[in-house]
């Protein structure tokens, strides 16, 4: 597995935890739920947390965690394409997961 494969796929994981986090952690899903902008507040977590994982591609501790993108421009190109991910597994995961 690349390492373009290996971020997006990290993150694809992290964007159903969060969804699945925000739909059935009772304190979260309750205050999730009274939100009026919910899809403006998932992007901003989804932003968030790639933000995070670049911040920590660029610091020594990218190996420990296993994160197997650099710090370059390639990377946040990969980075973005990954956050199309997220919101696609988010999205899929709300739609599989939702009470009819």
């Amino acid at each position: 597995m690349s390492p373009s494969e290996l971020s997006a796929t990290i993150l694809a994981i992290v964007g159903i935890i969060l969804q699945l986090t925000f739909k059935y952690f009772p304190k979260v899903s309750t205050w999730y739920q009274a939100q009026p902008n919910k899809g403006l507040l998932m992007l901003a977590f989804v932003l968030t947390t790639s933000g995070v994982y670049f911040f920590l591609s660029c610091t020594p501790y990218a190996a420990q965690f296993g994160i197997g993108i650099t710090c370059t421009t390639d990377s946040l190109f990969v980075l973005l394409k990954a956050i199309g991910t997220i919101a696609l597994s988010q999205q899929l995961t709300y739609l599989f997961t939702r009470s009819t």
